[in-house]
């Protein structure tokens, strides 16, 4: 997809897909509708049904974190801290708040090298930290 754009993608996709309706094993689609093949998309509806995708795939693996976080804070934001802080059976009393911060996306710069790097000093820290 990012490469050459959606079309020369769908096969690769549309692969999986034929295996996953073939229940099986016998290399028959035994439902057909389900899942659908992918077909007519954008490079960006494309990239973005790809990441959902992985995101099913890995739930609870710790990738989410990471791949959040590498398509941008307005990415993060509004997939991961606006949904989360905005669901209707958020409970302000025992569900944690995400913060509409940047510090979300960046980790902390160990003291180990602020202390040993004469480059760098506590003021360099990243936000938040």
């Amino acid at each position: 997809n990012e490469m050459d754009g959606p079309d020369a993608a769908y096969t690769y996709v549309n692969q999986v897909l034929s295996r996953a309706r073939d229940k099986n094993g016998d290399g028959i689609a035994n439902d057909a509708t389900t899942p659908a093949n992918w077909t007519g998309m954008t490079k960006d509806e494309f990239r973005n049904r790809i990441m959902w995708e992985r995101r099913y795939e890995l739930i609870s693996e710790g990738e989410d974190w990471f791949d959040t976080r590498r398509r941008g804070y307005e990415f993060f934001l509004n997939t991961v801290v606006k949904p989360h802080n905005s669901n209707p059976t958020f409970d302000t009393t025992k569900d944690f708040k995400y913060p509409e911060a940047t510090k979300n996306m960046l980790l902390p710069i160990p003291l180990s090298e602020i202390s040993g790097n004469q480059a760098i000093g506590p003021e360099d820290q990243n936000p938040g930290y």
